[in-house]
């Protein structure tokens, strides 16, 4: 007998009680059955199976569609290989009753991400084609959530819905190939909260609402031919009623005849880049013998302000009273140009941000950094825009120098691309 396995929740409140189910998987331990379809009409499928993007794709889904036209009304298929012993169709991720799954990534080494969408596939038992979601929310770990509890994320993206829209894929037993009750909706989400991520593991935790009764579900990663043991490392998480995250299995029917684990469906699009921009240019050094280098740790900044992009000017003279500036150039370095201040590499270069950055640190010694926030430079400097690729030299003062020399510039950064 096909099923959704659930834990029933029960809340009371001034003697009046109210259930709640909480579907943690959905799937058949038992013989196969025929999927209860959503209505007699069979809808045709789409043209194509996602909505597309304008940037790049950072992380794909992964595979899941494994016929092509053999569907309901032609749609195509991401099969659960019953014969073979799998029993799930996907995990919940009901916002309702707490029940959130999560997955990983990793951004390669030298490399800074700048996170446009992300898209996030689920169903809900029963729905039509045009989805039944109505909230998909995201938040981001630097750190394996597995044996951690919610709450321990770094960044809280909230509620991201944006729209939904039908994959053209039903997810199905082999041996139920026609069945259209589980119409896989990719749900597209905003990302304007994640910010520029450098090389690193991170997790994406996802819980999902939805106007029926069972789901919303995440259905999971399915290759074509699919034979367990697959050896696949994936590690897709699952955590019920707020308990700790843990990995996921398909222990197969009947129950341990397998032990598949599963990573779910997703997809993160966006800018990659080199982190973190190429420098040019020479530092003139300080008075205290110390020579300072301009970092970043990113090669993008948001212009919208989300985000942290951060340029670092280190070692330089600590103390008071030494205001340090960014200038920049929409256009690419020019041969140096000696000055008092050392060498000047920036073509028709302006202020960037109205404030000075200081260096704390000790006097007298080269204990000092200046950090300035290129995020909050962008935003709130009308003449950069969306689009600009930045130049930038630092500027800062050095009284051990007699005027007028008694201030440096450190060597060039860039580009530094504004989204």
């Amino acid at each position: 007998m096909e099923r959704s396995i659930r834990i029933l929740f029960v809340a009371c409140s001034l003697g009046m009680c109210a259930t709640a189910v909480a579907q943690t998987v959905d799937g058949n331990q038992g013989s196969p059955s025929a999927a209860t379809p959503s209505s007699s009409a069979v809808p045709a499928a789409p043209a194509v199976r996602s909505t597309g993007s304008s940037k790049a794709v950072l992380v794909p889904f992964g595979p899941f569609v494994t016929q092509t036209g053999v569907g309901a009304g032609g749609a195509d298929v991401s099969e659960v290989y019953d014969a073979l012993g799998y029993y799930i169709y996907g995990y919940g991720m009901q916002d309702s009753v707490t029940i959130h799954v999560a997955d990983d990534f990793t951004v390669p080494t030298a490399e800074t991400w700048s996170v446009s969408n992300i898209r996030w596939l689920s169903y809900q038992t029963g729905a039509s084609t045009t989805g039944t979601i109505t909230s998909l929310n995201l938040n981001l770990w630097n750190s394996n959530p597995e044996g951690q509890t919610p709450g321990g994320q770094f960044v809280t993206g909230g509620n991201q819905f944006v729209s939904q829209t039908w994959t053209g894929v039903y997810r199905v037993y082999s041996s139920t190939l026609t069945a259209f009750d589980r119409a896989i909706i990719q749900v597209s989400c905003g990302a304007a909260w994640v910010p520029n991520l450098g090389q690193g593991n991170y997790w994406i935790e996802a819980y999902a609402g939805g106007t029926l009764t069972l789901g919303p579900w995440a259905p999971i990663k399915t290759k074509a031919g699919q034979v367990p043991p697959t050896g696949d490392p994936w590690n897709g998480l699952q955590s019920v009623s707020n308990g700790a995250f843990a990995q996921v299995f398909d222990t197969g029917g009947p129950t341990g005849s397998i032990h598949e684990p599963g990573d779910f469906l997703w997809q993160v699009e966006g800018v990659a880049g080199a982190c973190c921009s190429a420098t040019f240019c020479t530092s003139k050094t300080s008075s205290l013998g110390c020579t300072p280098t301009l970092s970043s740790n990113s090669a993008f900044a948001n212009k919208n302000g989300s985000g942290l992009t951060q340029l670092t000017a280190v070692p330089v003279p600590g103390g008071s009273f030494l205001p340090g500036i960014l200038v920049y150039s929409k256009s690419p370095p020019i041969a140096p140009i000696s000055t008092a201040y050392g060498f000047l590499c920036l073509a028709s270069s302006s202020r960037a941000g109205a404030a000075a950055a200081t260096p704390g640190g000790v006097a007298g010694t080269c204990s000092g950094a200046y950090v300035w926030n290129m995020t909050a430079i962008a935003n709130g400097t009308p003449s950069i825009l969306v689009g600009d690729q930045l130049y930038l030299q630092g500027w800062y003062r050095d009284p051990g120098f007699a005027p007028p020399g008694n201030a440096n510039y450190t060597d060039g950064i860039g580009p530094i691309g504004i989204q």
